[in-house]
């Protein structure tokens, strides 16, 4: 995947200490989303669930879970760059 613009990573400040981490991802200084790190049951497998920022109106997006934190991260700037590609996923 190849973009344009710079990519920014920030950690979030969890609220709990026992809270697993939370990267916000931003171009150019706008929030596209947020990458959330979290286990499936008992699995020893970290995963990573991307949740991007509907553009048009606001709205975050649900796009789903993955165990490859960099794919996760190249479906945000995807679902930013072309939303319209993403029919079916959970709005909230």
């Amino acid at each position: 995947m190849f973009w344009m613009h710079p990519v920014t990573l920030r950690v979030m400040v969890p609220k709990r200490r026992q809270d697993r981490p939370v990267w916000e991802i931003s171009i150019d200084g706008r929030t596209i989303g947020w990458l959330a790190e979290h286990q499936v049951g008992r699995s020893t497998v970290t995963f990573y669930n991307a949740t991007g920022i509907y553009r048009q109106d606001g709205r975050t997006v649900d796009l789903q879970n993955d165990s490859n934190f960099r794919h996760q991260l190249e479906m945000l700037i995807e679902f930013d760059q072309d939303p319209e590609r993403f029919r079916g996923v959970h709005l909230h």
